[in-house]
């Protein structure tokens, strides 16, 4: 690294953590401090560290500065900050200079397993892969296997159409959820389709890319993670279409982040909830019915999230938020697979809050990987928000 980037990464590194404040409210919102207790595992600890770093209290060969391989990235904790500090911003000045400086650090996950998730990240992100080689593949850790690609039954569509964006795990491993959200759409009288010339949005190489030791440790190979995900970035915001809405909060932040002010990134979920409005619909459940919502780690709190304020207005619905909601429940851009029992802990200590049995909605295909293990074992029950959408009847007013 030159010495003039280098002054400037640490220039922009000290504006950045000197914006935060200390109030710690970003606690609240942060996986990794929530199940630790650990103040150094918190947004404001490591923004304190890269201070004293910056002070000289701290050398860049310390491991202290590990605790932001830890860190899931997930950004929640931006969410609830008041002074809006780009935390994120923050690690990745730590960890682009500690990797251009070629300084070691542990992994949990060996150069080979990381060699691997890439490659299994290629696979699921691939258009043609997933088409015609993917049948057989099948989620670490469970019994789910693939059903092929969805979309590759799908057509291409006209230009103007709405289309229902599906993210890879969807369009492998998930063809209800597409097909419920096809099917309420039609409902409420609207003809949304899946493109089967959707490429894949580039989120699924955002741990690998952004993540822990290991992208210190195999520079190289982390690289060859960087190119597939740019690559995919670029060709899904070629593809992109003006009506495009995201059914992963997942791809839905991620391009909202990557894409500028040149790509509206709209959800599903909120264009359910204009449609409702639009159309003056009430929803109502035959039987009343109790469920426990853990939000996408970026949704912000209740009324930020569009998919929390359609299920406030279900009739017969209970919704019950968990402890610690906007936290991440460890299955961040698929930390259950590459660090299971640190996603694992996480998971725990969210179920520690919620009574047996309970139905838990979830928003995203990582959140659902990271549970099913506890689901298989009957602890709990899973659904996405759209299957409780399904079961409620609707009421169109006129008046």
């Amino acid at each position: 690294m030159e010495e003039k980037q280098l002054s400037e990464k640490l220039t922009l590194l000290d504006q950045l953590q000197s914006a935060c404040t200390h109030c710690g409210i970003c606690s609240e919102a942060c996986s990794t401090f929530q199940s630790s207790g650990w103040e150094h595992e918190s947004p404001r600890g490591r923004l304190q560290l890269a201070a004293r770093f910056l002070d000289g209290q701290i050398q860049l060969q310390s491991d202290a500065l590990s605790t932001f391989d830890r860190c899931l990235g997930c950004r929640a904790c931006e969410a609830l900050c008041p002074h809006n500090v780009q935390y994120h911003q923050v690690r990745q000045i730590v960890q682009d200079i500690r990797r251009d400086l070629k300084l070691s650090s542990s992994s949990s996950l060996n150069k080979t397993d990381y060699q691997q998730w890439i490659k299994y990240a290629y696979r699921l992100s691939n258009i043609y892969w997933r088409h015609y080689g993917a049948t057989w593949l099948k989620v670490p850790h469970t019994q789910i296997k693939s059903g092929g690609a969805f979309s590759k039954t799908c057509k291409s569509v006209k230009r103007g159409q709405p289309i229902l964006a599906i993210c890879c795990a969807e369009d492998l491993f998930q063809h209800e959820v597409i097909e419920q959200a096809l099917a309420f759409a039609k409902r409420l009288g609207e003809d949304l389709q899946v493109d089967r010339k959707q490429p894949c949005c580039g989120a699924l190489f955002e741990r690998l890319v952004g993540g822990g030791g290991e992208g210190i440790a195999y520079p190289k190979e982390r690289e060859k993670a960087v190119l597939l995900q740019s690559k995919a970035r670029t060709a899904f915001i070629k593809w992109m279409r003006p009506q495009t809405y995201f059914l992963s909060k997942g791809c839905q932040c991620f391009i909202a982040d990557q894409g500028g002010t040149q790509v509206q990134a709209t959800g599903f979920y909120e264009w359910i909830e204009n449609l409702l409005n639009q159309k003056k619909i009430t929803l109502s459940l035959p039987e009343p019915c109790v469920v426990y919502y853990q939000p996408y780690c970026r949704s912000g709190k209740n009324e930020q999230d569009a998919i929390w304020r359609i299920m406030q207005r279900i009739q017969g619905l209970k919704v019950q938020e968990i402890a610690h909601p906007v936290a991440c429940c460890g299955g961040y851009c698929g930390e259950t697979f590459l660090h299971r029992e640190n996603a694992q802990q996480m998971a725990k200590e969210k179920m520690s809050h919620l009574p047996s049995q309970a139905k838990l909605v979830l928003t995203s295909p990582d959140c659902w990987g990271l549970f099913k293990e506890f689901s298989e074992k009957g602890d709990l029950n899973l659904c996405y928000p759209i299957e409780v959408l399904m079961k409620a009847q609707l009421k169109f007013n006129t008046f």
